[in-house]
Parts: C-alpha cells; structure tokens; sequence
C-alpha cells in the first residue's frame, strides 16, 4: 500500500495491461486488497503451521544444510570436479 501511494504521490501514471482503464481510485483500491489478503494468507499460514505442529507434524526441511548457501557452495564445487 505504502508502495504504490508514494508511487501515486511522485505523479507516476498507472496503465494496467490487465485493467486499462483503470484510474488512481480503483488502483488505490485495490492495492488496499492486495495489502489485505497479504496479511490475510500471512495469518491463515501462521495458524496452519501451528495446527500442524499441535499434530505432531515435523516442520523444516529434513536436510537443513541441503538448502543453506553453505550447502549450495558445496553442490556448486561438487558439480566442478
């Protein structure tokens, strides 16, 4: 929201390809869903990962190092020898 009002603030016009005629009210508007269902997904994930958690499910990946940038250096140095 705070994006696209600074955006609207420094004159930038809005063409959507999606939505051509929309003016500075509907885009407003709908930044202001945007930023809405954002939260909305945020709280929906929280309350289902700790539901999945209560249920005993193992949350993270099973091989933490795999996906860290240490573990991607290593794969990259073991792709060049």
């Amino acid at each position: 929201m705070a994006f696209i009002s600074n955006l609207m603030g420094s004159g930038v016009n809005f063409v959507a390809v999606d939505m051509p005629d929309a003016n500075r009210l509907t885009v407003h508007i709908l930044a202001a869903v945007a930023e809405h269902e954002r939260e909305m997904i945020f709280q929906r994930t929280k309350a289902a990962l700790q539901a999945a958690k209560k249920r005993g499910v193992k949350l993270g990946s099973p091989n933490p190092k795999k996906g860290s940038r240490l573990g991607v250096v290593e794969r990259i140095n073991s792709r060049r020898t």
